[in-house]
């Protein structure tokens, strides 16, 4: 304890990481006013649905001028229309969430069963069959359990991983609807545990694993190593020498958690502070072997997600205390972190088809694609799990770090 007390107290005098941590929370505060300003919010639905109508009510009127008798077909599609937009608003003044989203159920195609028995998962163009099949089976899920959706809802609010081609009809260029649904199902949100899943889904990765090698490069390096600095006077104490090293990645893993906690209350503070904290049930998508999926609550989502990066970022500093150790210096044990994490991923890309793929350790860095099993369908390998992922990190840590006690005790020995 007298050990942590020691360690904690220098981490908090340091400079760098006052300015890093004080970077972070700053970064969270500007994302949120981006994803409040973007936010899609009833009453923007509201006005985009009386635009609609006070539009097909001028065209109506277009086509009825110098028509005597019945109503054309046209006309009587129109009003038919309006009528259905008009149900609609009123579902969206009185926050009748289940009329709306069975509304956007009623209206995809009736032969979806079908093609789903049948296994018409053949073509890639937007919206594929598994992407219709998942909107119905989201809709279907949030009514269930009386979830609000996220806006906007429409068809082209939702894509899957299966929407490889965007065809638009009459022309042979693709790339205009590509961005616009690109665009489009980019959902940004002021609700709390959503924008919490956008921070996670950005900082669980390549750039929060960067963050924190930033924010801890000195902390084996400072004590001198190898040059009469303080880690000799520690050696000369009645302290066991594994516990300096362990009192070390304590101290670091103890200040990423209380850094992360914090990320997590300030994220669902302004939620809930400038919107609502929204609903720990929201699905989220796990993809599956053949066609298979399934949806999982948000809470569930965001703990497996920050469990997964946990270990990750054990890899990651067993790996920056090695190179300290090898390299006596700050700058270089950083660089040849992030060089050897990049150099990882890489090779997981390249060898993704063969068998060791699973068991290296940089595939499972990007924990929210791991999660929802993203990582495993594009490379058609199911092997990349949440548990499996949780395994091979834990033991290419525990032999990093027995590797850097290994190499320590040399240069005790050689010095």
């Amino acid at each position: 304890m007298r050990l942590l007390q020691f360690e904690l107290k220098k981490q908090w005098t340091s400079g760098l990481f006052k300015v890093l941590l004080s970077l972070f929370f700053l970064c969270i505060i500007c994302y949120f006013v981006y994803a409040y300003m973007n936010t899609v919010r009833v009453s923007d639905a509201e006005l985009e649905i009386r635009e609609q109508i006070r539009q097909n009510e001028l065209q109506m009127e277009e086509q009825s001028e110098g028509e005597d008798g019945e109503p054309s077909e046209d006309e009587l599609f129109w009003q038919e229309y309006n009528q259905k937009q008009e149900i609609l608003l009123q579902a969206y003044e009185k926050g009748d969430w289940n009329a709306i989203l069975q509304m956007e159920i009623d209206q995809m195609r009736p032969d979806l069963d079908t093609l789903i028995v049948s296994r018409q998962y053949y073509t890639s163009s937007f919206p594929t069959l598994f992407t219709t099949e998942t909107r119905r089976a989201l809709f279907q899920y949030m009514q269930e359990h009386s979830v609000t959706p996220i806006l906007p809802i429409d068809i082209y609010a939702w894509r899957t991983l299966y929407d490889l081609n965007f065809p638009i009809e009459g022309t042979n260029d693709d790339e205009f609807l590509k961005d616009f649904v690109t665009e489009h199902s980019t959902l940004n949100s002021s609700v709390g545990l959503y924008f919490l899943k956008q921070v996670t889904d950005i900082l669980f990765g390549l750039t929060g694993l960067v963050f924190f090698l930033l924010l801890f490069s000195d902390i084996v390096t400072k004590e001198g190593i190898g040059t009469n600095g303080p880690i000799q006077l520690l050696q000369t104490q009645p302290i066991r020498r594994p516990l300096i090293l362990t009192a070390k990645l304590v101290t670091v893993l103890l200040v990423s958690a209380a850094i992360l906690l914090g990320g997590t209350i300030l994220s669902l503070g302004l939620g809930a502070g400038f919107d609502n904290l929204g609903d720990w049930d929201y699905p989220v998508l796990i993809y599956g072997e053949n066609y298979a999926y399934e949806f999982i609550p948000m809470g569930v989502y965001l703990v497996k997600t920050a469990v997964l990066f946990f270990f990750g970022l054990l890899f990651a500093l067993a790996l920056l205390f090695f190179f300290s150790y090898v390299t006596k210096r700050a700058i270089a044990a950083l660089v040849l972190s992030i060089t050897v994490i990049l150099l990882g991923i890489q090779l997981s890309n390249q060898v993704a088809g063969l068998a060791l793929a699973p068991y290296l350790p940089f595939a499972y860095l990007a924990s929210p694609y791991i999660v929802t099993m993203q990582t495993a369908m594009v490379w058609n390998n199911f092997q990349f799990t949440f548990q499996h992922g949780l395994f091979v990190l834990g033991i290419a840590s525990a032999v990093l770090l027995v590797a850097t006690y290994v190499w320590s005790s040399m240069q005790l020995k050689r010095s």
